[in-house]
């Protein structure tokens, strides 16, 4: 997968340290220099000497980049960018469509129907009319939990448990990366909010002797005022102006948050089923979603939770309760890939066992779930499949 996560990165625009050594093998530099840390990053990790820190590598730009600006550090990255910095899919959308590719907006798949290979595909308007496609291949790239949703929901005589689904792991092995939100206020004030909503991380404790027990796991720091929060849980304590004012203002300059996210074992009883005998607002079968955290995966949030009361002691702030562990919608695993077709959905090029013409994209193919985010993978992959469609075409 190397040389394709250095055109996912390429194309995806990221910026990040080509000095910094994390342990990750590169043979190129990121397309763009690093995000700075920010004041509040600083001062954490100054007070945490002993954790090695970097700017995590992010597809926003820290210089012009093609068609985008640089990021302007508004602090209000999600759900979108205020200057257009930050890569979103419309991006290559918009490539596509000048390059003859026709873009069906508001048209829902519903049905994939099959033989031995894939014949067409019916999708809805929302207006109720419906559309056929027909196609020598089929590319489904639905994300992780549409995606198996589609397989299961396309069964029929001929594919009773759903299309892809001879070996039953379609909708099975959910991973996401059960998360643990620490909120510490610090002792003085370090003005979270100014650049994006988060730069910094640390990749320190992803792996070692210790997996055989517990599982790897990611510090990274929300930079952003929770202005929000301060503010409903003061109301809440009955905190009334004119101190109101005066304590949003404290806490919002010296609270921050603190994520560790954890990697999770696939389970095959973590998945999804649909009940067919109730239906949702699109007339789709009710989907069912089955998830829990294991022994394995609650090792390591009771060792993060041990760590970061030390780490709070450190820099002299108050720790808050922890919230979560929460899944951080990375959704993985239901159409897991591999070589042998009677314990996975696809190949290792995302083409399906059962059908030829039919390829996967997204990271409902991953097998395991690490503990770092899936997207330059997903991307990565994305890649490479068109690599695999394209070749018994080429003389």
């Amino acid at each position: 997968l190397a040389p394709y996560y250095n055109e996912a990165e390429k194309e995806l625009g990221v910026a990040g340290d080509s000095t910094f050594d994390d342990g990750s093998p590169r043979d190129m530099n990121f397309p763009m220099p690093p995000i700075p840390l920010s004041f509040c990053d600083k001062q954490i990790a100054n007070g945490l000497p002993d954790i090695k820190f970097f700017s995590r590598p992010v597809a926003r730009a820290s210089m012009p980049y093609r068609e985008r600006g640089q990021c302007e550090g508004f602090g209000s990255c999600m759900p979108v960018c205020p200057s257009g910095a930050q890569y979103t899919a419309a991006d290559h959308v918009a490539q596509a469509e000048k390059s003859g590719v026709r873009v069906i907006e508001n048209a829902r798949v519903d049905r994939i129907v099959a033989d031995g290979t894939v014949k067409y595909v019916e999708a809805k308007r929302p207006d109720g009319s419906t559309i056929t496609a027909r196609a020598k291949v089929f590319v489904l790239a639905a994300n992780g939990m549409e995606t198996p949703r589609l397989l299961l929901m396309s069964a029929g005589e001929s594919h009773v448990s759903g299309i892809a689904n001879s070996s039953g792991q379609v909708g099975r092995n959910f991973m996401d990366h059960p998360t643990l939100i620490f909120r510490l206020l610090m002792p003085k004030a370090v003005w979270p909010g100014r650049g994006p909503v988060t730069i910094m991380a640390s990749h320190d404790f992803r792996d070692g002797a210790f997996r055989k027990q517990r599982p790897g796991w990611i510090i990274s720091t929300e930079n952003r005022s929770g202005i929000s929060d301060i503010s409903r849980a003061l109301i809440a304590q009955g905190v009334e102006p004119p101190l109101l004012d005066a304590a949003i203002r404290d806490r919002t300059s010296r609270e921050i948050n603190i994520l560790a996210s954890t990697e999770q074992l696939p389970d095959p009883q973590n998945g999804i089923t649909l009940e067919w005998g109730k239906r949702d607002s699109a007339g789709q079968p009710v989907m069912r979603h089955y998830y829990s955290i294991g022994n394995y995966e609650q090792n390591g949030l009771d060792h993060i939770r041990r760590d970061f009361a030390r780490y709070a002691k450190t820099l002299g702030a108050e720790l808050g309760n922890a919230f979560g562990p929460v899944p951080i919608h990375h959704q993985m695993g239901m159409t897991r890939m591999g070589d042998d077709a009677k314990t996975s959905v696809t190949d290792p090029f995302g083409r399906c066992h059962d059908h030829a013409n039919l390829f996967i994209a997204g990271a409902s193919l991953c097998p395991s779930s690490a503990c770092v985010n899936p997207t330059l993978t997903i991307a990565a992959l994305a890649l490479r499949t068109p690599d695999e469609i394209i070749r018994p075409l080429k003389p």
